[in-house]
């Protein structure tokens, strides 16, 4: 049965400013909940989400017995502060590199006096997904996260988009998402028509054709690095910090949502494989036709199941193991 919701205006300070933010609790909820969740901004909006998903996502976690935070982290909605006037590109980017870790980690701080729960998730919608995953690693009280849309690849490359590609993924790209289609009719009136994305085939076509990078010397240093120079390397760090300690992550994508595409080309093919790890602590999963803001209602509601039948699971795992012990014990 759901619970009936109350919610309460909040203050967090952070760097001297004041965030403001919304309690959404659980009428009658024990003073200690198995968990809470923390909601990071949606991208470059606040508490509400891109969507107004986020005060719908808030409301049915407190339903199902969840109190939650979401807050308009300093220079967004009703919070003090302000963000340099800038390209919406680079202030993506702002946010995928951590701008609002610190707000963050100040409203999980806040969110732990008045909610005091045994388990703190975060969560968050693109950019927030990023913004979360950045801040989880550092508060010791993250238990997990669910991630809707995490972006692995930087917005607002400083240099060119022709120089920023490597030749050897460009012509892997084209390979791989446009050889197959020479021969379709269907894909030549698309290009015809201008419907095709015109602009990123020529980037990585003259990509592909420029001259090799010189080689290293034999004495030169090699580095491991990302054959994409867009991708983020802290979100690999933080993926990596959140599963040594042993945290769980969900992952959701909307099946129509190129960032899916750039989570399995980008992360998974390369290193899923490797770290055996992954698989045992990272859940993903697509919803159907879904968009990247998740903005139908039917799609957030899919949200919601997968979300608390992942919490579940996580409930349910440490009784097992209990159990278990019990029954080693007992022979």
């Amino acid at each position: 049965m759901a619970r009936r919701v109350i919610e309460r205006p909040l203050v967090i300070r952070s760097g001297g400013e004041e965030l403001i933010g919304i309690l959404t609790l659980p009428d009658g909820g024990a003073t200690a909940p198995e968990v809470g969740i923390v909601f990071a901004q949606s991208g470059s909006r606040g508490r509400v989400g891109n969507t107004f998903h986020y005060p719908f996502f808030a409301r049915r976690f407190a339903a199902a017995g969840i109190p939650t935070l979401r807050f308009d982290p300093a220079g967004l909605g009703d919070s003090t502060g302000a963000i340099p006037t800038q390209d919406m590109r680079a202030l993506y980017r702002d946010i995928q590199s951590g701008l609002f870790t610190a707000d963050i980690l100040a409203a999980i701080d806040e969110f732990l006096r008045h909610a005091a729960p045994r388990r703190l998730l975060v969560f968050g919608v693109c950019g927030g997904a990023a913004s979360a995953l950045l801040a989880a690693p550092r508060s010791p009280r993250v238990d997990g996260a669910i991630l809707l849309s995490v972006p692995v690849l930087l917005d607002g490359p400083s240099v060119s988009a022709v120089d920023a590609l490597p030749k050897d993924y460009a012509r892997e790209y084209l390979v791989k998402n446009y050889a197959k289609k020479l021969l379709s009719p269907r894909a030549w009136l698309r290009l015809l028509t201008a419907r095709s994305d015109v602009r990123t085939i020529l980037q990585h076509a003259v990509a592909a054709l420029k001259p090799a990078a010189r080689r290293r010397r034999s004495g030169d240093v090699a580095t491991a690095r990302h054959p994409n120079p867009r991708f983020n390397a802290q979100v690999h760090a933080a993926i990596d910090a959140l599963i040594a300690r042993g945290n769980r992550l969900l992952l959701l994508f909307g099946q129509n949502d190129g960032f899916r595409n750039h989570w399995e080309n980008e992360f998974h093919r390369l290193y899923w494989d490797a770290h055996p790890e992954y698989a045992r602590h990272i859940e993903a999963h697509t919803i159907p036709g879904c968009n990247h803001m998740f903005t139908m209602r039917e799609w957030q509601e899919q949200v919601m199941e997968l979300s608390l039948a992942w919490i579940s699971s996580a409930d349910a795992a440490p009784q097992a193991r209990a159990a278990g012990a019990a029954r080693t014990a007992s022979r």
